[in-house]
């Protein structure tokens, strides 16, 4: 029960859980239509990371990597097993995406050739970083050193991030607001460990947004 309680307060933006835990799709929604898709439950088996997406106050499932959303703010949520991060490349080109869902290696992978973007703490633009080349990079370190909203919430088991995203910031270029998104993003995400001056990948996911 602390695992759903966990995952309820940080999509429905509540404070500490008193009594039981209502089922995802009880949860308030900050509009009044429904988000696309069906609700799903956060991800419970992993090593390193995983990704889930909310809407309205629901989470969203996926299907063979594809989440359908409205044209509304929505939330990316990373689960860790400790303090931690994870690279991600955002882009409105499939490039990156295809060749992670490949196998490609992450040292040919598009979209992460480049250094990691700077990007505030705390998700003060509320925003998410789109560029062809280059991924950001997303950590928890403590209460005062993270690149997510706050707070993040932990358990004995899970550090559980949130990054709001009201707008699209393009590299070198103008800010959108998602409700003038394109129809798809590519969102791909890389785990690595540095060992001996070089990324060594341990894990990834990608997945594609398709906006209704």
């Amino acid at each position: 029960m602390m695992r759903t309680a966990l995952a309820l307060c940080v999509v429905a933006a509540c404070g500490p859980a008193v009594g039981p835990s209502p089922s995802p799709s009880q949860l308030p929604s900050n509009k009044a239509p429904p988000s696309p898709g069906p609700t799903r439950a956060l991800p419970d088996e992993f090593e390193h990371f995983a990704v889930a997406l909310a809407q309205h106050g629901k989470l969203l499932g996926a299907d063979n990597h594809r989440v359908e959303l409205s044209r509304d703010p929505f939330i990316v949520m990373v689960l860790f097993r400790e303090p931690d991060g994870v690279l991600i490349n955002v882009s409105d080109k499939d490039t990156a995406y295809r060749a992670a869902a490949a196998g490609v290696d992450l040292d040919r992978l598009p979209g992460f050739g480049e250094t990691g973007m700077a990007e505030w703490l705390f998700n003060k633009e509320r925003d998410i970083l789109v560029a062809d080349d280059a991924p950001s990079y997303w950590y928890f370190t403590s209460d005062e050193d993270h690149r997510f909203d706050a707070p993040c919430e932990r358990d004995d088991s899970v550090v559980l991030c949130q990054r709001t995203v009201e707008k699209l910031s393009y590299l070198g270029g103008a800010s959108i607001p998602v409700e003038q998104a394109p129809d798809r993003l590519f969102l791909v995400f890389a785990k690595t460990r540095w060992d001996r001056g070089q990324h060594v990948e341990m894990a990834r996911d990608h997945v594609a947004l398709d906006f209704l």
